[in-house]
């Protein structure tokens, strides 16, 4: 019987194909089916790449081409807006002067007699310095730094009225840094282990009494600790511009606690802004737990009219003396504020120079319009509107001064937050604020208002400073 055997491609069929050929074949088609998977895998990481490359392109393009279309602005619709409210890119609102800002008064300075001895400055409230002795150098001020101190504890914890405020329970440490504190002859009131006093009463043992314990307790309930507090001091004092003030110390016991007589005037000039802290440094006496009565120890107060401010007096210091008095200046009133620094004779002198200071400064002082008597000073422009907003001042400025002040002053716009361009600007509304000095230092802050409404933006991102984007409406 002829062999049956057949071929199918290369593989030998039937009952007669040979074992060795069979094997063979097998291991032929499996190198196959090896190469035939690696071209397989070859080919999906070609696609992936291949798919990889295409998206880049396209994701190159599409930003390329959007920032072609976001730099040119679409045209306006109703109200200023651009009529897409598709996101666009824009740059933050500007603030620009349209008015000159510097400003001289005519005439000269008046010829105020200063005293041989010590530093002393003359400043009106709401008007800054405007006169101070040619000596004027950072000094210790002693008790002077309580006003620093005052007014920190006001801003954090703000009192209205009669008002007394949060309680403070003390502890039998506080008793023994009383202890201490006056076997070392400093000043302070006593204070029991589990006694409770308010903020008020604490104020009034620091600003009446100048209690240096006191300093330190306030110090701490405000921040936590006595380096934390100084270090806000001096945080303060620099936003403020008492560029030539450094404390030490929230009480002015240490020397290292110096500043000038025209920033401690100009500071009081701040402080007494607070209705509080008026009632407060007025009090010629006030009663007070465990020790009945605490006195003041100004020596000017209800002189001429004198209503505080504050006393010091430390070996390195002398006598130093913050004195205010309310006068009558073109039909406004304003608050005078006299400062003196090294009074080696005592807080006696330093008030007998500041009461001369003070009338001799009342004598001359009459109201000045550095900025020309203008209100429109500057303009809100924003990429969104197509018109921009005047900012103004809500009335004429006003200062009290005299001949001779070099008056130079910096826009400074309020913070632009991504919730504020969200709601845009109403009329009336605080959009800037104009800070005013003179060659004496820091005089006013006035706000600008918007003069009229500006609409919010249509969503979109925006540059801000720093390098971040702020996106508004999505």
């Amino acid at each position: 019987m002829p062999d049956q055997t057949t071929y199918r491609g290369a593989r030998p069929t039937g009952p007669g194909a040979p074992a060795r050929l069979d094997d063979e074949f097998a291991r032929r088609l499996e190198a196959r089916r090896r190469r035939e998977r690696a071209l397989r895998r070859l080919t999906r990481r070609a696609r992936r790449r291949r798919n990889s490359f295409f998206a880049v392109l396209l994701l190159v393009t599409a930003v390329v081409l959007g920032f072609g279309f976001s730099s040119r602005r679409p045209p306006a619709g109703p109200g200023g807006h651009p009529a897409s409210r598709a996101p666009v890119a824009a740059a933050l609102p500007v603030i620009v002067p349209t008015a000159a800002l510097t400003g001289a008064t005519a005439g000269r300075l008046p010829p105020i007699a200063f005293p041989k001895m010590g530093e002393s400055a003359v400043a009106f409230g709401g008007s800054g310095v405007v006169a101070e002795s040619a000596r004027q150098r950072p000094v210790p001020i002693a008790s002077l730094t309580k006003i620093m101190t005052a007014y920190l504890v006001l801003a954090r914890h703000p009192l209205t009225g009669a008002e007394q405020g949060p309680t403070l329970r003390f502890s039998a440490a506080d008793h023994e840094a009383w202890v201490v504190a006056s076997e070392n002859g400093n000043s302070n009131v006593e204070i029991n282990k589990g006694e409770v006093l308010t903020e008020r009463q604490l104020l009034e043992a620091l600003l009446i009494h100048s209690a240096d314990n006191v300093a330190d307790i306030l110090g701490r309930w405000v921040s936590g600790s006595d380096p934390a507090f100084v270090g806000l001091m001096n945080k303060t004092a620099r936003a403020l511009g008492l560029s030539h003030t450094h404390y030490a110390d929230d009480s002015g016991i240490s020397p290292k606690s110096i500043s000038t007589p025209a920033d401690q005037a100009y500071l009081a000039s701040v402080a007494m802004e607070n209705p509080v802290f008026r009632q407060i440094v007025a009090l010629p006496d006030v009663a007070f737990p465990v020790m009945g009565h605490i006195w003041s120890y100004n020596p000017a107060l209800g002189v001429d009219g004198i209503i505080g401010v504050k006393s010091g007096f430390t070996p390195q210091a002398n006598g130093c003396l913050v004195t205010a008095a309310w006068h009558m200046v073109g039909g406004h009133k304003v608050l005078e504020v006299a400062a003196v620094t090294g009074q080696r004779f005592g807080l006696y002198q330093a008030a007998q120079v500041d009461e001369a200071l003070m009338k001799a400064a009342s004598a001359h002082v009459h109201l000045v319009a550095p900025l020309g008597g203008r209100l429109g000073l500057a303009r809100l422009r924003a990429a969104w509107a197509r018109h921009g907003i005047t900012l103004s001042l809500r009335r004429p400025l006003l200062l009290a001064g005299w001949g001779g002040l070099d008056y130079r002053a910096r826009l400074v716009g309020s913070p632009l937050t991504r919730g504020e361009i969200g709601r845009g600007w109403a009329a009336g509304q605080v959009v800037a604020t104009l800070e005013l000095s003179n060659q004496f230092g820091p005089a006013a802050s006035i706000p600008l208002v918007a003069s009229r409404p500006l609409a919010p933006p249509p969503k979109g991102t925006f540059a801000a400073p720093g390098g971040r984007r702020l996106r508004v409406g999505g």
